[in-house]
């Protein structure tokens, strides 16, 4: 198979605007998740593991914890916005992670962050769409035990539109299946109701409920405890005098009755066989004679459409005890597929493999009925008394001989298995019905995802600039702007890794003359503010590093009242010197600034230096005006601890925030409440400033 198996392009190539690109161009490098076992524990660090995602949803409250959290949980602690990928078992099932409680995620699972501005909704998608499953399939055709690794996660091909396109695309997609959720989701209830509809209608064939008007109709009928003695006179002829015993007695449960003329029995009393499987492990071959598992047991029904073989010797060996008989009821007693019961259908000729018992009642009785009373509750809840608690579920023989089982007249159970027969059919058919609404929901789905995938689903942006006649960045831009900074952020970790508290740095010539100009653009502005001065022009020029890109060669330093670096203060000299403006100590607190004759040539300095972030600067300066020292120090602050996680290659979740700040910053930082940090971090959110692993990371 060649390397380029996991390409997804569109025919005829892409639309107008777009671009492809590699997953892992798209999202932080891939992780695999922490190995340890699940406990069934109420509290603790969960553990989200494949089988969890496998539905498409995730029931929080049923996730396990660990046996072992990690030495260091936060490397794998999960946040809103992470994608978790199955790698086994359910190859390519993805997860988009939402709010959650402290979760981790298991070795089988994968995880991806996409890069900011990617939208993780939109990845997500991807993840669901056709060419993705196209991919994922032909990766894992041919291999003995499926699966999908970080590498070939990584190299899959994405078609990537413009950013305003990409967020178009979900709320479409989202609009348009929000119907089909509701509907599949109204679907995935009907099973469960469907089981409960089913033991319903055991539970009245056994308490004799379903056959209350039949009985008025036939008052005359011969009562049940005829039957038993004609069966115990069988039971009499067909054992040897010395070795004959009377079948277990039965002992009902408290609380059941029986109608008139109905009888308790137990499973010994009313089976002329209960046999045992050979206890030794089937010699299995690829072809020969039918050796059934419990896997092909389901309640009522024996499914023989994946079945194995065994030789003729095996064959043999396997029936001296007993020859397995059409209508002979295979009930199983052990491991997870544990008390149901079917029936050999005809025209089959089989042995029995392991975990199973084989149940022959007496002719005069009705196979098929006991076969329901054995998948009904009132065996199940004894099966559960019997089986409660213990690490590996199993029944014994005895055990199950002891069942007290209900014992109508013979005319009656026929009538029961009739109209039991009849009400099950009816569910069936829901279930069939069920079934193909829920298919054509999924292809529904994948239809909706081709579409948005091939760029037939919204306008493109190429159309909408062309109609609204203005500019747009098309996305192979986005993909070099998103490289670029990538490429910066690399950089600027390997910076702060190198031995040494702080690397030696020499300023690019002339960076005075532009941090001067962002800063103469700030002063015009906010000057006559009381609140603004040094503490305040620090956090701005921060955030024209890290929020708006510009390159100021700065690096923030975490103080007190930090972000901070030394550098303004030779920026203040300078600029005192040439006549842009001069600084002040306040007569309560701090330093205030006053513009200079000169101030102008910065300001008009700082225009292209702006260029198209202009407006976003502008919208920064606006909010600075209303704020507080305090409120602008603690905005800079969460901004900076959060995009340092990004710089990492880790999307915190507010918890990572919080205690990056109070617990690893400076100490003055714990001033901040855990509360107010967070309500700052939910007030970046809304105000779109949300960090993007842009610029330097701050050091201590």
């Amino acid at each position: 198979m060649t390397d380029d198996f996991n390409r997804t392009t569109i025919e005829n190539g892409p639309p107008e605007g777009w671009a492809e690109a590699e997953l892992g161009s798209l999202c932080h490098h891939p992780q695999y998740g922490w190995t340890t076992s699940a406990t069934k524990d109420r509290s603790g660090l969960r553990l989200l593991r494949t089988t969890d995602i496998s539905s498409g949803q995730v029931e929080w409250g049923l996730v396990p914890v660990c046996k072992k959290e990690p030495d260091d949980p936060q490397k794998y602690v999960l946040s809103p916005g992470d994608i978790v990928v199955s790698r086994a078992g359910s190859v390519g099932v993805s997860y988009l992670v939402g709010d959650c409680p402290r979760a981790v995620f298991a070795s089988y699972l994968i995880r991806l962050r996409p890069v900011q501005p990617i939208p993780s909704e939109f990845i997500s998608l991807f993840l669901k769409s056709p060419g993705y499953w196209d991919a994922v399939t032909e990766h894992s055709a041919g291999i003995a035990v499926p699966n999908i690794n970080a590498t070939k996660l990584a190299r899959m091909i994405v078609p990537v539109p413009p950013l305003a396109e990409q967020k178009r695309i979900v709320a479409m997609v989202e609009k348009l299946l929000a119907r089909v959720n509701a509907a599949r989701e109204r679907l995935a209830k009907v099973p469960a109701i469907l089981k409960r509809f089913r033991q319903s209608v055991l539970a009245a064939a056994c308490s004799g409920r379903l056959t209350a008007d039949w009985r008025a109709a036939h008052p005359d009928i011969e009562p049940a405890s005829e039957l038993l003695r004609e069966v115990t006179e069988h039971r009499r002829k067909s054992w040897r005098k010395e070795r004959y015993r009377d079948p277990i007695p039965p002992e009902p449960p408290d609380d059941a009755e029986l109608p008139d003329g109905w009888a308790w029995a137990s499973l010994e009393g009313v089976a002329s066989q209960v046999v045992d499987c050979p206890h030794a492990t089937p010699k299995w071959t690829d072809h020969g004679r039918l050796c059934v598992r419990t896997t092909n047991f389901h309640p009522g029904r024996l499914d023989l459409s994946e079945v194995r073989y065994v030789s003729d010797g095996t064959f043999a060996e396997r029936i001296k005890r007993l020859v397995p008989q059409p209508a002979d009821i295979l009930y199983s007693r052990e491991g997870g597929i544990l008390g149901i019961a079917c029936m050999i259908p005809e025209g089959v000729e089989l042995c029995m493999g392991q975990r199973m018992m084989l149940i022959r009642p007496y002719p005069a009785l009705s196979a098929t009925f006991y076969m329901h009373v054995l998948n009904s509750e009132l065996i199940l809840s004894r099966v559960r008394d019997l089986t409660g608690g213990t690490a590996s579920p199993h029944l014994n023989v005895g055990d199950i001989k002891a069942f007290a089982v209900p014992v109508p007249p013979a005319p009656e159970q026929h009538e029961i298995v009739r109209r039991v027969e009849a009400l099950f059919k009816l569910a069936d058919t829901i279930e069939q019905r069920v079934t193909a609404g829920t298919q054509r929901a999924d292809r529904l789905t994948q239809a909706v995802l081709a579409k948005a995938f091939r760029g037939e689903l919204v306008p493109t942006e190429a159309e909408l600039a062309r109609r609204e006649g203005r500019s747009y960045e098309p996305a192979s831009a986005l993909l070099d702007r998103i490289k670029a900074e990538r490429e910066a952020a690399s950089l600027a970790r390997e910076r702060v890794r190198k031995v040494g508290a702080r690397p030696t740095r020499k300023p690019p010539k002339g960076i005075q003359f532009k941090r001067a100009a962002i800063a103469a653009y700030a002063i015009v502005r906010l000057h006559d503010r009381p609140t603004f001065g040094r503490t305040q022009l620090e956090k701005l020029l921060y955030l024209t590093q890290s929020h708006l890109g510009i390159d100021l060669a700065m690096e923030f330093q975490r103080k007190a009242a930090g972000p901070f670096d030394a550098e303004i203060h030779k920026l203040e000299s300078l600029a005192g010197k040439r006549g842009w403006f001069t600084t002040h100590k306040r007569e309560t607190f701090g330093y205030r600034y006053q513009p200079g004759d000169r101030i102008d040539d910065r300001v008009g300095a700082a225009g292209p230096i702006l260029s198209d972030r202009r407006n976003e600067m502008d919208r920064l300066l606006d909010l600075f005006a209303r704020m507080k020292t305090e409120q602008a120090e603690l905005f800079a602050t969460v901004f900076a601890a959060w995009n340092d996680f990004l710089l990492g290659g880790r999307q915190p979740s507010e918890e990572d925030i919080i205690r990056e700040i109070r617990e690893n910053w400076h100490e003055a930082k714990e001033r901040f409440a855990a509360e107010r940090i967070k309500s700052c971090i939910e007030w970046i959110r809304w105000e779109r400033f949300v960090p993007r692993g842009v610029g330097a990371h701050t050091v201590r």
